[in-house]
């Protein structure tokens, strides 16, 4: 510190002692590396490029030595032998001390006329280099760090003003189709490529919808759901890796372009139908990610169905719960042929039959409130009351002739439930004579599937 207050060690010399020390840290480095010390002498390889990127920092910003053109020049330069020095000794570490320094040389140069363009094409084209270095030499760590740091890499840009946003998008999707070519070209770490390109896609997905404009995050879902369906089909029987992350994305894709194109009434009965058809290829391509996909697509339709209350009998509200119910029916059938554990495909098919049930009840409770929504209370209390009887009959009737137990234990637990709501909500809300009428009605139900299972046991 005397020195430097001193004016012995000025800035050039300051500059010089760091280059001089970074090339002391290489060459113990090296030496260190022979001696079969491997973990030292990368700590000190890349200990030397960390001080040669700080030196030129230092020489450009700080003591202004050199120029913005000639410091990103050096830059490259650390960053290249970095590379190179992971090359030669196979080390992944130092390859990612590159990568980081690499994305961070556009921030350690101070230029005034800075180009939006060539800042985002030099990130891309440096991504670019990192991934076909990090599927040369196998380096799964390195291709999760590359991927990730360009996005924070032009994030980062974005905020600061240096970029536009749609400029940085394109720097992204250019990025994606990178990613999904490494994919179909190779499959050295098949684990990690699935995970990066699924939130790859993702992550481009968000960013075409800031950066561009309604029509064109549109055209851009359109074209991804049709390149990856194209894939899906070409992968189909073929190679199930493939298919367990194209096949998902072009779900997805499908299911983000429904939600932009679709207003809101029909959103629920579209989500349902892909859902429904991409849970049945899931099971076909036995493929679990993309019956995940599938059924999640199928309960968010399922959950904007239900919803959607019906508000008139013929609508399209009704339709749509038409179709969830005969859904539900369908996926039923489907896992009765799924080849699984007994107690597991048990579950399964309780869950899908308390789910029906319970669907079909507020179903006939919504027909019922909606056809006699002008009319009294008396009248649209009858009519529900009645609608839930029916159904309670037709559940024991069906019941017992087929022989199902849990479809005749259903139907007498509705009777039950529609005697509770006879005492606890009818009671109060409806004329006496209206109470007479379904106590009634409820006795005479009673009475007839008594005499129904007498007579069936009888011919027993």
């Amino acid at each position: 510190k005397a020195a430097v207050d001193s004016g012995f060690i000025t800035e050039p010399i300051r500059a010089m002692l760091g280059f001089i020390t970074s090339g002391l840290l290489l060459y113990v480095g090296e030496r260190q590396i022979q001696k079969k010390r491997g973990a030292l002498g990368q700590v000190l390889l890349g200990g030397s490029v960390v001080i040669l990127i700080l030196t030129t920092f230092a020489a450009h910003n700080l003591y202004g030595l050199i120029g913005p053109g000639l410091a990103f020049a050096l830059n490259v330069l650390w960053v290249i032998v970095a590379i190179y020095l992971s090359h030669r000794h196979n080390s992944q570490p130092i390859s990612i001390i590159a990568a980081v320094a690499g994305f961070l040389i556009p921030y350690l140069i101070e230029s005034k006329s800075g180009n939006e363009f060539l800042l985002v094409g030099y990130e891309v084209l440096f991504f670019i280099a990192l991934l076909y270095y990090s599927l040369l030499k196998k380096y799964v760590y390195l291709y999760f760090t590359s991927g990730g740091l360009l996005h924070v890499t032009l994030l980062a840009l974005y905020f600061f003003a240096a970029i536009q946003d749609n400029v940085a998008t394109v720097g992204i999707i250019v990025q994606h189709i990178f990613l999904l070519i490494a994919f179909l070209r190779k499959d050295l770490f098949i684990n990690a490529q699935k995970a990066t390109l699924f939130t790859s896609f993702i992550l481009t997905q968000l960013w075409v919808g800031v950066g561009f404009s309604s029509d064109q995050y549109s055209i851009f879902l359109l074209v991804s759901f049709m390149v990856y369906a194209v894939l899906s089909f070409v992968y189909f029987g073929i190679n199930k890796m493939k298919l367990n992350v194209t096949l998902p994305i072009a779900t997805y894709a499908l299911a983000m372009f429904i939600l932009d194109m679709a207003n809101g009434e029909h959103i629920g009965l579209m989500f349902l139908i892909e859902g429904l058809i991409a849970f049945y290829v899931g099971l076909k391509a036995k493929t679990k990610t993309q019956t995940g996909v599938g059924l999640i697509v199928y309960v968010s339709g399922v959950a904007e169905i239900l919803c959607s209350g019906i508000n008139h009998v013929f609508s399209l509200e009704t339709i749509a719960w038409v179709m969830m119910i005969s859904s539900l029916l369908l996926i039923r059938k489907i896992c009765s042929t799924i080849q699984v554990r007994n107690e597991e495909i048990s579950t399964i098919m309780n869950v899908l039959f308390g789910s029906t049930a319970i669907a079909i009840l507020m179903f006939i409770t919504q027909i019922g409130g909606a056809a006699t929504q002008n009319l009294s209370t008396n009248v649209q209390s009858l009519t529900i009351s009645s609608l839930w009887a029916i159904y309670a009959v037709a559940g024991v009737v069906y019941g017992v002739l087929s022989g199902n137990k849990n479809i005749r234990l259903l139907g007498i637990g509705l009777l039950f439930l529609t005697l509770l709501k006879l005492i606890f909500i009818d009671m109060t809300n409806v004329s006496i004579i209206v109470r007479a009428i379904l106590f009634i009605g409820l006795g005479f139900i009673g009475v007839a599937l008594s005499r129904f299972f007498y007579s069936n046991k009888k011919e027993d």
